[in-house]
């Protein structure tokens, strides 16, 4: 889908005997990293963000363990992604959620501190309704489908 981006993680070191090492964020301006860890069966986001904080435009995280969905829906569309060991860029207006298929860990890079006053951050209550306000497409089957989706966790 457009506005978002997944690209599993290369290791820099890949005949390292001890391990990989992953070099992420690299030449980003870094102010917070978010740690995550969720259980199996829960998910995480179900929101979208307008882009008025700079680390929601783009908001960048990464899946560290474990596996998951990344559910994507952006009003015309609708995926559902695999991710694992993962680079995941998120752009504005885009209403996504983490479905933790196992026990998961995720980070996510802020160039800026979290405000909990200017979160930038818009449930799924009133995506349909921003959409229209702005006057865009809404296939409104894959809304239901995506909230669906959330209800069968």
């Amino acid at each position: 889908m457009e506005g978002v981006i997944i690209k599993e993680l290369q290791a820099v070191n890949p005949l390292d005997e001890r391990g990989m090492t992953y070099e992420i964020y690299r030449g980003l301006e870094t102010k917070q990293i978010t740690l995550c860890k969720r259980k199996r069966g829960t998910y995480s986001g179900n929101h979208y963000h307008k882009g008025e904080d700079p680390s929601k435009n783009l908001e960048r995280f990464v899946i560290i363990d474990g596996t998951g969905r990344l559910l994507i829906y952006n009003g015309i569309s609708l995926e559902e992604n695999i991710i694992k060991e993962s680079e995941i860029i998120i752009g504005p207006y885009i209403l996504h959620a983490i479905i933790a298929d196992t026990d998961i860990c995720f980070e996510e890079q802020r160039c800026t501190i979290f405000d909990r006053e200017k979160t930038d951050t818009y449930s799924a209550d009133s995506f349909l309704e921003y959409l229209d306000h702005c006057k865009m497409p809404i296939n409104r089957s894959l809304f239901h489908k995506y909230l669906k989706t959330l209800k069968e966790i």
